[in-house]
């Protein structure tokens, strides 16, 4: 045990409590250490510096030990600042961790696509909630699927009804289902339901984070290769 421990026992400590950051002056050091510092460390930013596990400086041991690193040194002012390090950064011996976790959800219809009598789509009720839906475009004998994530379903489902002239998905996707209910086709949409990230129901609120949208939108996409349709997704 070197007169350093303590302070490693410290930083070790307010890893613990969650703290991340450790803005201190040279005596409170001293205090935890309960002795007092070498004149250097007083003297040189040098003593205070982060260096390899192999280094000869016990000082240094002790806070990377305790998997923190040094930084914002001030000699004049008798200040120091520690922060964690990354847990990838202090141990190089570590073997890089395998994360696996599981998407479960169903489509639910929201009901067909009409025409108005202006001739443009007419989309099934909707709410304005965060989510996944599902176009199924049947045209023929071929089957088309798009897979999308909204904010605002209805402000989405709009989008397509009316299409800005700068909006080539909206376009693209409007001609496409336009061309389908004027040959006979239909139009189903379908929205993502019964949610579940890792076997947890995800809330509106956290269905509301477009991240987890992607995450499911994503997913959804590639389910969707394994059927007959045609994906729309390009």
């Amino acid at each position: 045990m070197t007169k350093y421990a303590p302070l490693q026992d410290h930083l070790a400590e307010l890893s613990k409590s969650g703290k991340d950051e450790w803005n201190t002056n040279f005596k409170t050091i001293e205090t935890v250490l309960g002795g007092k510092l070498p004149p250097s460390a007083f003297k040189y930013n040098e003593w205070w510096a982060n260096e390899k596990e192999t280094t000869p400086k016990v000082q240094c041991h002790a806070w990377r030990r305790a998997g923190w690193k040094t930084a914002f040194v001030n000699n004049a002012a008798k200040t120091i600042t520690f922060i964690k390090m990354k847990s990838e950064a202090r141990d190089t011996n570590s073997v890089s961790r395998e994360y696996t976790f599981s998407l479960r959800y169903k489509w639910t219809c929201l009901g067909s696509i009409h025409l108005d009598h202006q001739g443009r789509l007419k989309f099934p009720a909707a709410q304005k909630n965060a989510g996944v839906y599902k176009l199924e475009v049947n045209m023929d004998d071929d089957q088309f699927i798009y897979i999308g994530e909204a904010e605002d379903f209805k402000q989405r489902f709009q989008r397509y009804r009316t299409p800005g002239v700068k909006k080539s998905t909206n376009l693209r996707l409007n001609q496409i289902m336009l061309k389908a209910m004027s040959g006979g086709g239909r139009v189903n949409v379908h929205i993502m339901g019964d949610m579940k990230l890792q076997k947890i129901d995800l809330t509106a609120a956290q269905i509301a984070d477009k991240n987890k949208r992607k995450l499911f939108e994503c997913a959804a996409i590639e389910a969707s290769k394994t059927s007959r349709a045609v994906s729309l997704n390009l």
